[in-house]
């Protein structure tokens, strides 16, 4: 008698466990189609994106003066750019300048940038240059880098003496500036790019009395200066414009002037009322 109920009570279990296994398979089939589901979502989404572009150069050039194959250039190339995704890339290290990193992250994150938070620390926690801890995306190890669009480095002491230091992410800056990558430093952040030569001859500011780390730059004394695809900054009090420089070169002047509008911007720089 106790054996039978042994035997019938090793098949309840073994039944349990059968029926717990189908459950996880289930379980994994529904995770399977709802992310299979939000990929095609995702492609019917890009080609209709991609099908209005298409639509709206096809009555461009029904339109267009074809005297004029700059002008027409000029204007296919904003259609295609108008919108899409753009990547950006702030690296953080101990003691980096918070308004600086996290102001210029909200500023290109409300004009539509994805912006990618890396630590190169070996640890996701940054505690910035006033003790605001941060927690990043991303290590340096961890992180992709091949579809990056802009690479940006905040100031802020000894933030800016560590990315300097970073032997790995001054190649992948040199390596990037190179191929035409938009670059961004502010405040003490320019000392990386005056190290690695990629300011000789260009116009560029920082923080004062950091200009000897400019090596080779002609230094001004703007807010925030362009000169090719590096934007150079003096430091928080420019944050703004920074940032606003950085978001009008990924996206465009319209969606730049939007941000602005929308932080107030030109009621901060003149005291106007809004």
């Amino acid at each position: 008698m106790f054996k039978k109920i042994k035997e019938l009570q090793s098949l309840v279990d073994e039944s349990r466990k059968a029926l717990k296994e189908a459950e996880r398979k289930v379980e994994r089939l529904e995770i399977s189609q709802k992310s299979l589901r939000a990929e095609i979502e995702d492609e019917h989404l890009e080609n209709y994106k991609h099908h209005r572009k298409l639509l709206a150069i096809e009555k461009l050039l029904q339109e267009q003066d074809y005297n004029n194959t700059k002008n027409l250039k000029n204007k296919i190339r904003t259609i295609l750019n108008k919108k899409e995704m753009k990547n950006a890339v702030v690296f953080l290290a101990t003691g980096f300048e918070e308004i600086e990193a996290l102001g210029t992250i909200d500023v290109l994150r409300r004009g539509g940038v994805r912006v990618m938070m890396v630590s190169i620390t070996g640890d996701r926690l940054v505690i910035g240059a006033h003790d605001i801890p941060v927690m990043a995306d991303y290590l340096f190890e961890e992180a992709d880098f091949s579809c990056v669009d802009a690479l940006i480095l905040p100031g802020g002491i000894p933030g800016s003496n560590h990315l300097n230091a970073h032997a790995h992410l001054k190649e992948l800056v040199k390596e990037k500036t190179e191929e035409g990558v938009l670059i961004g430093a502010i405040c003490a952040g320019p000392m990386v790019l005056g190290g690695l030569g990629l300011l000789k001859g260009k116009r560029a500011t920082c923080f004062p009395f950091f200009e000897p780390t400019m090596v080779g730059a002609i230094p001004t004394d703007n807010g925030v200066e362009q000169d090719g695809n590096i934007i150079t900054s003096k430091g928080p009090g420019f944050m703004f414009e920074f940032g606003l420089t950085i978001l009008r070169n990924l996206k465009d002047e319209e969606i730049a002037l939007e941000v602005a509008d929308a932080l107030l911007y030109d009621a901060l720089l003149h005291g106007t009322k809004h």
